[in-house]
C-alpha cells in the first residue's frame, strides 16, 4: 500500500455531468515494430541460408519462429489495449474490449477495489454481471532512459464517479488495497 489512506479520489464520490468514455492511453508501438521486424530478417536470412546452402539451420529456425510469435501476442495486446473502453452514463457502466461487454447498472455494482501499481492503481469492478479491472494512468521507466504512460487517462476521476454513482460504502483496507462495497454487501 502507498500509505494508510485510500486515496482522496477514492473516498469522496464524484457527480457526473454527463455521459463520458474512458479508453486506454494510447503506448508507443516501438516493442512490437521491433518485434516485427527482427522476426521478418531472420526469418528471410533462414530462407537465404537455406537457398545458399540447401539445408536449413535449426537454431535461425527457432529463433526467428519465437521472434514472430512474440510479435504476433504483442500485436494482440496492443490490439486489445487500443479497443477497450468504459463508458458511463446515468444508467451505469460499459466496459467493452474485443472479446466481452459487461454493461453494469448503478445498483448492480457490488464493489471497487484499489491497490498501488506502480505509480497508478489497478482498479477492480465487480458487479452482478461480472469483473472488470483496469489501471490508472501510469508510468513506466524502462531501459535507455524510456518511459511508457499506460492506463486509462482519468481513470483515478473515472473511479471517483463509479464509487459515487454506484452508492458504495466508505473505503476499507483489505489485500494489500482499498475496497468499497455496496451498503448491502456490508450487512452480509
Amino acid at each position: 500500500m502507498k500509505d494508510q489512506t485510500a486515496p482522496n479520489w477514492f473516498t469522496a464520490g464524484e457527480a457526473m455531468a454527463e455521459p463520458q468514455r474512458y479508453s486506454p492511453r494510447e503506448i508507443d508501438r516501438y516493442g512490437e515494430r521491433l518485434a516485427w521486424s527482427l522476426g521478418v530478417a531472420l526469418a528471410a536470412l533462414a530462407l537465404f541460408m537455406y537457398w545458399r546452402q540447401g539445408a536449413w539451420i535449426a537454431s535461425l529456425i527457432v529463433i526467428s519462429s519465437l521472434c514472430l510469435l512474440a510479435a504476433l501476442l504483442i500485436s494482440y495486446g496492443n490490439w486489445m489495449e487500443r479497443s477497450t473502453r468504459i463508458e458511463i452514463s446515468r444508467q451505469g457502466l460499459l466496459y467493452h474490449n474485443p472479446l466481452r461487454e459487461l454493461n453494469l447498472p448503478w445498483d448492480s455494482i457490488q464493489a471497487v477495489s484499489v491497490s498501488s501499481r506502480g505509480d497508478g492503481w489497478r482498479v477492480i469492478v465487480e458487479g452482478d454481471a461480472g469483473v472488470f479491472s483496469f489501471q490508472t494512468q501510469t508510468s513506466l521507466k524502462l531501459g535507455w532512459g524510456r518511459q511508457v504512460d499506460t492506463g486509462i487517462v482519468g481513470g483515478d476521476r473515472l473511479v471517483s464517479m463509479i464509487v459515487g454513482k454506484a452508492s458504495l460504502g466508505p473505503p476499507q483496507a483489505e489485500r494489500g488495497g482499498w475496497t468499497r462495497r455496496h451498503s448491502a454487501g456490508l450487512a452480509e
